[in-house]
């Protein structure tokens, strides 16, 4: 299975946290990275397409599925974590930046009950990660969707969350899955990293 992060969206540029209520198009530059990693999903034979429900993340998944053939489907489990109180606000504040990481290195450390005030739990976010775990075993699939679920579903799976900042922060950003040998490939442009799942 592969993770893939959407291309460049408006709010991207304004730096502005953007979750539910915001629901923000690809940029051009957007649509161009999208079109950038076509070219890796070619010999992979991917058979299924799902994305979030978020504009961003359905026109980054129809670029994908156009040039592949495949129509995508869309599921709730993918769409971004709730950060409640922050979206709309400003990620160039450094109190509000604190405050969305502190909730997510808490979550990394199982605080099921930590929440963003006005948004999401642990425990109902790991709800969603629950149904994105049975679907990793539909075969070649790529999952288009969002930086801070991705990266705490990998982040819970034993991977360093430096390693998963790194990747997510740039857009369409790529993890694939080995089954047989328990691991996260993590691409980012021509570069690749390897990072086993831990079993908890």
């Amino acid at each position: 299975m592969f993770l893939q992060r959407h291309g460049e969206s408006t709010t991207n540029l304004t730096k502005i946290f953007t979750c539910r209520k915001l629901d923000p198009c690809l940029t051009k530059e957007g649509r161009r990275q999208m079109e950038d990693v076509v070219p890796y999903y070619a010999s992979q034979k991917i058979g299924l397409i799902i994305t979030s429900p978020s504009k961003r993340a359905v026109e980054s998944a129809e670029i994908l599925g156009t040039r592949l053939g495949i129509r995508p489907e869309i599921k709730e489990c993918l769409l971004e974590v709730d950060v409640g109180d922050l979206e709309g606000e400003s990620e160039r504040d450094p109190v509000l930046l604190r405050q969305f990481f502190s909730v997510v290195e808490d979550w990394l450390l199982h605080k099921k009950d930590i929440r963003f005030r006005g948004g999401e739990s642990w425990s109902e976010v790991e709800k969603r990660l629950k149904e994105l775990d049975s679907l990793m075993s539909t075969g070649p699939a790529i999952f288009v969707g969002h930086s801070t679920l991705f990266a705490v579903f990998l982040g819970t799976r034993g991977i360093a969350f430096r390693h998963v900042e790194e990747l997510f922060l740039p857009r369409a950003g790529i993890a694939k899955y080995s089954p047989s040998e328990r691991n996260w490939s993590m691409h980012r442009g021509v570069s690749e990293s390897t990072h086993k799942e831990e079993t908890r």
